[in-house]
């Protein structure tokens, strides 16, 4: 019970769960430029890019769950049970087996658009590690910072889809997800509209309704719609993280109301030093993290920091503006 997603703001991200109620002793694990990769039925990479996965090391051989190359390009492999195929050795094909392919791909390929090149002439060979290490039935997502693809070996072949969502479950096969998407095109990260009844006046009672109807089990489909629907509708607000230091200096200030059991750090100096230090950097990483190419986005991460400012400047002056009316009412 796996999900893979790639997420691009001004960097690009890709990551993966690993829900299995066992382990193989994976870790992560590094691959420099120049360690040699040896495979079963294709030519040995002495030179290659570097990567960077989890895996299970087996007598020096990375058996990789998944993995991000020094250009960026990522794989993660997910469980695809009773639909994963994989063949006997075909001629003229890059035949590579299953737990070669995430270092294979990775060694040579920086983009995906010469990894697509490259599976046109792949199958997946039948092939286990050992004899005590069986193949493990998957398929594969494929993303770099600008596309991302799909790849699924069946029994009718290779295919190798475009995957405009950049996220992946397990069963049914990619097309079906696709297509189960289309159940969720009502969906929206906006307030909710009345649509049953125009001669009714209904009115949205609380935020999120737009999303109602959004699945919350934990089959493969709804996770697959659900990681789709929250990737593809998040909104980056990267200035709200400094005010955390914000918060910590205001409580450094009144300290004395603290007991002394709840201070971590005892020296007044100490905290205030590092907590300026903490505001300082986290107020110029979010700076640059503000530029998105999405005006809209851009947008938010301009207008929410500033509103939100605004708002903790105004609402505690109002505040004490109430309760000074009040006390003077008395």
């Amino acid at each position: 019970m796996c999900t893979a997603v790639t997420y691009h703001t001004r960097s690009h991200y890709f990551g993966r769960t690993l829900d299995l109620e066992y382990a193989y002793d994976e870790r992560i694990t590094i691959t420099p430029r120049n360690y040699p990769l040896r495979f079963r039925e294709l030519p040995d990479l002495d030179h290659h890019y570097a990567m960077i996965g989890v895996a299970f090391v087996v007598d020096g051989y990375p058996l990789y769950y998944d993995g991000v190359n020094e250009k960026g390009l990522g794989v993660a492999g997910l469980n695809f049970p009773g639909n994963a195929d994989y063949k006997p050795r075909q001629a003229g094909k890059h035949n590579v087996c299953p737990y070669e392919f995430i270092p294979w791909l990775l060694g040579q390929c920086a983009t995906v658009q010469e990894a697509r090149k490259l599976l046109e002439r792949t199958s997946f060979l039948n092939v286990p590690f050992r004899a005590d290490l069986p193949l493990a039935p998957l398929h594969w997502l494929i993303a770099d910072r600008d596309s991302a693809i799909t790849v699924e070996s069946m029994a009718g072949g290779l295919n190798i889809y475009d995957n405009p969502v950049g996220v992946l479950t397990n069963n049914p096969p990619f097309d079906f997800h696709m297509l189960y998407l289309e159940n969720f095109i009502n969906l929206t990260r906006g307030p909710a509209t009345n649509r049953f009844c125009a001669s009714l006046t209904f009115q949205p009672y609380c935020n999120g309704m737009g999303a109602m109807g959004l699945p919350g089990d934990l089959s493969s489909p709804s996770r697959f719609v659900k990681a789709a629907f929250t990737k593809l509708n998040s909104v980056c607000m990267p200035m709200r993280y400094m005010w955390v230091f914000v918060a910590y200096l205001a409580l450094r200030k009144a300290i004395d109301t603290i007991p002394a059991e709840y201070r971590f750090v005892k020296n007044q100096g100490v905290a205030k030093f590092f907590g300026v230090w903490c505001f300082l950097v986290t107020a110029a990483c979010c700076l640059m993290g503000m530029y998105d190419t999405d005006p809209f986005t851009m947008a938010l991460n301009i207008i929410t920091p500033v509103v939100l400012t605004l708002l903790g400047i105004i609402l505690p002056q109002l505040a004490k503006r109430e309760r000074g009316a009040q006390k003077a009412a008395k």
